[in-house]
């Protein structure tokens, strides 16, 4: 596979191009939900050598960066959440560079700068994500002519926490493509530091229900991609498999990958391309998103 190297310069927070093919969208022009007021923009990133982010934390001004700059037209199109245990974003190894392998395949995605929920900068922290992804579904179908997208075949991808948040929005899709992700909030399985920084550390019981995806998979859950690894310590693959579980209890067409090896956080592969994605390319093919 072939990648091409895009300098980031992200330098303002309004609708900006970051180069001859992407641009960086504000989710919200006006208010934005759940926000406290005169919360300034505490964002802290680190870059690679070439530009990119390679990480952010402390977003208190969502973004959208579009990745449609490729010949295809009327093509499918994923909304990408990096992980980062609601931390941070792990920005470009679940961000952009799986944004531009899509592209390379034909595929248009969008890089979803969500914010954390952090009770310093929002109340109630807990619908704060799922807000702004809900915010970037809407933009992506408003904007579906400009971009030459199917607004009949718009996905969610997610990354350990960004795979929390894409089950947790997966009805608003037409697909969704989960990736080493944190599913139940329940304690004997979930990533602790994810169930914390989201629900508080003294979370009650409906909303343990409410945001444990096993839970809430029903006739509206769209067909699912999921990948995870049988040595992850971080997020015990029991939250995959439970989530795979639930979307056949319910009919829901799912293809599931559990590798011996792996850990967590592996994205596109720390030295290669991982096995994952070739599974992922011939299931885009198995459902007619790419020739």
């Amino acid at each position: 596979m072939r990648y091409i190297l895009i300098l980031l310069s992200i330098m303002t927070l309004g609708l900006s191009m970051v180069n001859a093919q992407n641009e960086i969208i504000n989710l919200y022009t006006d208010e934005i939900p759940y926000a406290l007021p005169n919360i300034e923009n505490q964002e802290e990133a680190s870059y690679l050598d070439d530009g990119s982010m390679k990480s952010v934390s402390k977003v208190t001004h969502p973004t959208l960066e579009v990745f449609a700059d490729i010949e295809r037209e009327n093509a499918p199109s994923v909304i990408i959440c990096p992980g980062g245990g609601y931390h941070h974003l792990a920005y470009y190894k679940e961000g952009t560079k799986v944004a531009k392998w899509l592209n390379s395949l034909g595929i248009k995605a969008f890089v979803l700068k969500y914010r954390m929920p952090s009770p310093e900068t929002a109340s109630p922290t807990y619908d704060v994500p799922y807000s702004d992804l809900s915010k970037a579904v809407e933009l992506v179908k408003k904007n579906a002519k400009q971009w030459g997208i199917d607004k009949e075949n718009i996905g969610i991808m997610g990354f350990s926490a960004g795979g929390h948040l894409a089950a947790t929005g997966a009805k608003l899709a037409d697909f969704s493509i989960l990736i080493y992700p944190v599913i139940s909030m329940k304690s004997e399985i979930t990533h602790m530091g994810s169930r914390t920084n989201l629900l508080g550390k003294d979370a009650d019981k409906i909303l343990i229900q409410k945001y444990s995806q096993e839970e809430n998979v029903n006739k509206n859950t769209p067909k699912t991609f999921i990948v995870h690894a049988q040595d992850d310590k971080s997020v015990p693959v029991q939250n995959a498999l439970l989530y795979y579980n639930s979307l056949c209890e319910n009919n829901i067409s799912a293809e599931i990958h559990i590798y011996q090896n792996g850990g967590h956080g592996f994205g596109m592969g720390r030295d290669s391309i991982h096995p994952w994605t070739i599974a992922l390319e011939q299931w885009f093919s198995t459902n007619k998103l790419i020739d």
